[in-house]
Parts: C-alpha cells; sequence; structure tokens
C-alpha cells in the first residue's frame, strides 16, 4: 500500500532519524556512525558497524566516510563530539502531491536542541551541519547540559 504521509510528516519523521542518527555519531569509539543501511540510516547496534568494519565490501554495509566514526570503526582523531558526520540530502519525498516538494536536505546542530525559534548548544557559536539552511537564523543560547545531543531539521520542518 503506498504511504499517504503527507509532506510535512515525512520531513519531521526524517528529522528526528537525523537526529538520532547524529546522536549516534557522537558516541564513544566503538559506536557511531560510518555504516549504514539501505536507506542511508546509521546501523544502530555498535556490533553491526564493528562488523561492517570488517566487512567493508559486503553488500549491506554502506559507508558514510571513515572520519564519520571513532576507531575502530573509523578513523576520526579529535573529540569524539566533533566527527565529520553529516545528515541527509536529497532526500525523496515519497508520493508527492502537486505543489509538493520533490526531495530536500536535512541540517543539523551536533551538541544542541532546537526549537522553532531558539537552539541551546554548548558553544553557542556551533554551525550546522548539512545542505539546508533551516538552523540558520535561529537564536543561540549556551547550554552546557546539551553535550551529545543533535537539533536536526529537514526541509524546514524540526525533528520534535
Amino acid at each position: 500500500k503506498a504511504s499517504i504521509w503527507d509532506v510535512t510528516k515525512q520531513k519531521r519523521f526524517m528529522a528526528k532519524c537525523m537526529a538520532q542518527d547524529c546522536v549516534q555519531s557522537l558516541e564513544k569509539a566503538g559506536g557511531g556512525c560510518r555504516f549504514m543501511d539501505d536507506n542511508r540510516l546509521c546501523y544502530a547496534y555498535s556490533s553491526a558497524q564493528q562488523w561492517c568494519a570488517e566487512h567493508q565490501s559486503n553488500i549491506n554495509c554502506h559507508d558514510g566516510e571513515p572520519d564519520w566514526a571513532l576507531p575502530p570503526v573509523g578513523n576520526f582523531k579529535g573529540d569524539q563530539y566533533n566527527t565529520k558526520w553529516v545528515p541527509k540530502n536529497k532526500v525523496p519525498v515519497r508520493n508527492p502531491r502537486d505543489g509538493d516538494d520533490k526531495e530536500y536536505d536535512c541540517t543539523c546542530l551536533k551538541n544542541c536542541t532546537c526549537s522553532k525559534t531558539t537552539c541551546r548548544c554548548v558553544d553557542k557559536e556551533t554551525q550546522p551541519v548539512g545542505g539546508a539552511d533551516d538552523l540558520k537564523g535561529k537564536r543561540m543560547f549556551k547550554s552546557s547540559s546539551k553535550k551529545g545531543m543533535c537539533g536536526c531539521s529537514c526541509g524546514g520542518v524540526l525533528g520534535q
């Protein structure tokens, strides 16, 4: 049966998925978000990430980039809270209606959470990653409690 989710619901759901993947990308060694499934969403278990790191030629192990995760899954050498992971872009809309977007991009702020008008981040100078401008222009506040969290938006819709 074809999906009857409207475009906004699809974007909100994807933004929630991107926030989950973003948080996973900030996890300590052994986890991370380097390897993905056919939908280009991160394998959630560290055991799956590690298995793919050992079997990279397997057709089910879609490699993001080595610097998306810390060793032994990836090769990122910096602070775990600053891996190079980025959210999906050019996400196709399922069953678009006349006037709907055909695809959209996602963006995330690492070590942050966001609402409609504000974002609270460990560093209020944090810049978004990803191909969309959705999170630019929000009022930024410093909040040390947001370490390891992510605020994401897809096609202008927050994942709340």
